[in-house]
């Protein structure tokens, strides 16, 4: 058997010696190709289940109740169907994409491809904060644009899309330097 062998001892070995920097540098050139191959595969993940079609309609239409119902608190009303919000003039629709499913996706592929302990609490505290900021984010876009402070384009391609890639890199940047 190959255990009883020796032959166990020598793979280990031999690992140990391929994966064991000499150097500083090497050791930091191993943990970055370790992080970019676990986002690679969160990556290859994440394409299957866009392949899959993974079906979010539910949660499209419960972001346009309650997107519906904060802009009431505000003074403008819409109808909902479906995932559609239909108001006087202009209709919004609430399409996968406004889910905030990617955001979720890529703050989770940065929790497991970095290293260090797995802090389950921190994850789904982030992923929580990541939904609230993007209901605020709809709700913003809708009123701003609605009202005609600012385009639709603008605030919604422009100022949230980057806005909300800058509260994950955020809540990632933080876990790392409390993890530390």
């Amino acid at each position: 058997m190959i255990l009883e062998s020796g032959m166990w001892r020598r793979i280990t070995s031999l690992k140990e010696e391929m994966f064991e920097p000499e150097n500083e540098k090497q050791r930091k050139l191993l943990e970055t190709s370790k992080f970019i191959g676990k986002l690679v595969l969160a990556g290859i993940i994440f394409q299957i289940l866009l392949f899959l079609g993974v079906d979010l309609e539910p949660f499209q239409e419960l972001l346009a109740h309650i997107t519906s119902s904060l802009l009431s608190f505000l003074g403008i009303d819409f109808t909902v169907q479906g995932y559609l919000l239909v108001g006087e003039t202009v209709d919004y629709l609430i399409t996968r994409d406004c889910t905030g499913w990617k955001s979720v996706a890529a703050f989770t592929g940065l929790m497991f491809a970095s290293e260090g302990h797995r802090n389950w609490k921190y994850l789904a505290s982030g992923v929580l904060l990541i939904q609230l900021v993007n209901v605020l984010r709809i709700v913003t876009t809708v009123y701003l644009s609605y009202t005609g402070i600012i385009s639709f384009d603008i605030i919604h391609s422009i100022f949230w899309r980057w806005g909300l890639t800058f509260v994950v890199l955020v809540l990632w940047g933080l876990w790392l330097f409390e993890s530390r």
